[in-house]
């Protein structure tokens, strides 16, 4: 019972950071724009940059653009962050149609080697199937990228929090009254039911394209949510944690306490890059565990 609990409490403490590190992730994106620049250098890559600039232009998709691209194609900034297969092919087959593909393009070398016939059904099938497989493999890259953005904000909030999982694991493994409260707060229906719809909603925008006062708005109201949580987990710096750490002074102590201390932050940091969803749903699975065996742990009546 005491693993278990151990494990629930640190998995907590995951879904709060790992939430927390999302939306800040969101942040960043929105700040960068990667989808718009990742888009770009695909269509680039799939049509030439003469191609790319003649779709982006072209009207149908211009119509559902948010900036035109009609002035500056080669600014990413003015690209959307989206296209929908059906609106892209046959935007394509009309660009192809008027000769503003060039025949050397990626996709026009893949249609001919495929031997697709010339109508327009088929070909435009074709299209929508390339570009698919394409954004599929997009996509893969966009979510190694966001697991290297989690991993890289997991380790500053680690850093900044003092989330330790080395010295968490020991402190509540040896404190009970410590596990109880966390397991207590994990279980609070309200509280938890609250964080899974913000791990939700954090989810589904990454699809979307939002405006960066959105994302900043957003994550300082979770921040002020999740700061009271954080605050009880026992995480923090405090003057009398960092004074057990360097009290001493320099010696091969401090070094090995340093170390630890950095081995702690970084299996953080990788617990964090895992996301929210993971520890959820290990949550889940933890209380139910606990709930099913505590009955056991009770001595029978008399």
């Amino acid at each position: 019972m005491e693993l278990i609990e151990t494990i629930g409490a640190l998995a907590f403490v995951y879904v709060l950071l790992s939430v927390l590190a999302s939306s800040l992730k969101e942040v960043i994106e929105a700040r960068l724009q990667q989808r718009k620049a990742g888009l770009k250098s695909a269509m680039e890559d799939l049509l030439t940059v003469q191609g790319a600039a003649a779709l982006v232009g072209h009207a149908s998709i211009d119509v559902i653009n948010q900036a035109s691209a009609v002035t500056d194609p080669s600014t990413h900034t003015n690209w959307p962050s989206y296209l929908d297969p059906n609106t892209f092919a046959k935007a394509v087959y009309a660009l192809e149609l008027s000769d503003q593909i060039p025949p050397n393009s990626r996709l026009a070398q893949a249609l001919n080697g495929l031997k697709i016939p010339g109508t327009e059904s088929e070909r435009v099938q074709a299209i929508v199937g390339l570009y698919s497989e394409r954004m599929d493999r997009l996509q893969g890259t966009f979510k190694r990228q966001a697991q290297r953005w989690l991993l890289g904000i997991g380790l500053v909030l680690a850093a900044a929090l003092n989330a330790d999982t080395v010295e968490l694991a020991r402190d509540l493994s040896q404190n009970p009254a410590r596990r109880a409260m966390m397991m207590a707060m994990a279980q609070n229906q309200a509280s938890f039911e609250s964080l899974r719809t913000s791990c939700q909603r954090s989810a589904t925008k990454l699809g979307e394209e939002a405006s960066t006062a959105a994302h900043l708005g957003d994550t300082r109201a979770l921040m002020d949510c999740l700061t009271p949580e954080l605050s009880r987990s026992g995480l923090g710096w405090t003057q009398d944690r960092w004074h057990a750490l360097v009290g001493s002074g320099f010696s091969m102590a401090l070094i090995g306490a340093l170390l630890l201390k950095l081995l702690g932050y970084g299996l953080t940091a990788l617990a964090v890059s895992l996301g929210a969803p993971f520890w959820f749903d290990l949550l889940g699975k933890v209380s139910n565990l606990r709930a099913t065996l505590k009955p056991a742990t009770n001595p029978a009546a008399s």
